[in-house]
């Protein structure tokens, strides 16, 4: 049985409903949605928002808002566009990353330029595009999960859940009481969940491999106030601490020098990294916000993720640091997933940001790649594909491969400039501040 859907794409994120079955009843309350943007025989792919239509939306909800709880969402996204603004809306909106990419550039233009000029700066943002990105769309597809609103991923009943880790569900007496972040809650996570993650695994990531991660990013957790399942983070170390109050840091140190350059802060702290389990830890980032079907021939990935193996040789993981601009989301990430089979590029590849970090990795071990990525050819083959990081300069290559425990030591270095200085390096990490 088909099912009746609208898809809508607004310049503030957009969403999809479904009627179920194309039943009387649901065709009917379809055929009325779609009446409050379009008047009889006037179908087009984009919608200019009027004061009629936020008060034909509201007549709408005020119908079948009670047995289609989704309608006061769609009514609270038309009344908070203003009016002019446009949207799209169409059945399905394309999956392939690249036809997407082009109506998102679409829907720019239709906000920014008169009608009679969209087609020409349409091409020409269009051609602009390509020429930056070269065939990547044409070989990768792009999944940029959002992070302003709440999204469960997988299986929202819980009688439906099968863990992507173990591959538990309640009948085999697997069980899904905790929420399951697929980025870690301490990185600011509070809206992409995993469904299909039981509690034994999302104890074991919590455990074992997230902390390697979210270490690395302690001081500059503290700078940001981001805020855990424990609040921002107050740090003590053995020449210092770091403390927030009222989203303000404060920085207590014993050796703090004062060169031509800034100021370098010496926390005297030393924690324990295992470079493998961070790696692991980007990895079940990965593997928990793709899609399902996405999983086909992560099989061997996952269970390197899940369990202490012996070491192996790993891609090097691509790190640099890339100020934003003012209010961009502290955290967000970008999964390419091969669709050609072409094996000199990876099978999947992701993109993590978290402050101004910037992580790109590989999925090791996926079915569907012929190479390793090991060697400097291998790696610099595929790297150049993508221009978006091999034209920016900045980047370290970073061996993770490692199953052996370190000891890194935090600083603080401000800078007369205001921009953070110093990197993450193998034996040494070094935290962030902004000059103020």
């Amino acid at each position: 049985m088909d099912v009746l859907a609208v898809e809508f794409m607004m310049l503030k994120g957009g969403f999809r409903m479904e009627f179920g079955g194309a039943t009387p009843s649901g065709a009917e309350v379809y055929s009325e949605l779609l009446r409050c943007f379009y008047k009889a025989g006037e179908y087009k792919l984009w919608v200019t928002v009027t004061p009629e239509i936020k008060l034909d939306v509201k007549r709408f909800v005020s119908r079948h808002g009670k047995t289609h709880h989704y309608f006061h969402r769609l009514q609270k996204k038309i009344q908070d566009m203003p009016d002019g603004e446009i949207f799209l809306i169409a059945k399905d909106m394309p999956a392939d990353s690249s036809a997407k990419s082009e109506l998102e550039i679409l829907l720019e233009v239709l906000n920014e330029f008169d009608e009679a000029e969209v087609g020409a700066e349409w091409k020409r943002r269009v051609e602009s595009i390509k020429d930056f990105t070269g065939s990547l769309l044409d070989s990768y597809d792009l999944f940029t999960p959002r992070t302003d609103i709440r999204v469960t991923i997988g299986n929202a009943k819980k009688d439906d859940r099968v863990c992507r880790f173990c591959r538990g569900s309640l009948g085999t007496g697997s069980s899904f009481a905790k929420v399951a972040h697929a980025i870690p809650e301490a990185l600011g996570n509070k809206s992409l969940i995993l469904g299909d993650e039981c509690d034994e695994c999302n104890k074991y990531f919590g455990d074992s491999i997230e902390p390697h991660l979210i270490g690395q990013f302690d001081i500059y957790r503290a700078f940001l106030g981001v805020k855990g399942k424990s609040g921002v983070p107050n740090l003590k170390y053995t020449n210092g601490e770091i403390t927030s109050h009222n989203g303000v840091p404060t920085v207590i140190a014993k050796k703090i020098e004062v060169t031509d350059d800034g100021i370098f802060v010496d926390l005297g702290g030393a924690r324990k990294l295992t470079p493998a389990k961070l790696y692991r830890a980007l990895c079940k980032i990965t593997l928990s916000v793709i899609k399902a079907d996405d999983m086909i021939g992560l099989e061997d990935t996952v269970a390197w993720v899940r369990n202490d193996r012996p070491q192996v040789r790993l891609p090097k993981v691509a790190i640099n640091i890339v100020h934003g601009r003012p209010g961009d989301s502290n955290f967000s990430i970008a999964v390419f997933t091969r669709k050609t089979e072409d094996y000199t590029l990876p099978h999947v590849l992701t993109e993590l940001r978290f402050g101004a970090f910037v992580y790109v990795f590989i999925l090791p071990f996926s079915r569907k790649d012929k190479l390793g990525f090991l060697s400097d050819s291998e790696f610099e083959a595929f790297w150049s594909f993508f221009p978006m990081y091999s034209r920016v300069g900045g980047w370290r290559y970073q061996d993770l491969h490692s199953t052996q425990e370190i000891t890194v030591s935090d600083s603080i270095r401000v800078t007369h400039s205001g921009r953070p200085e110093g990197t993450l390096g193998d034996n040494a990490s070094t935290g962030q501040a902004q000059d103020q």
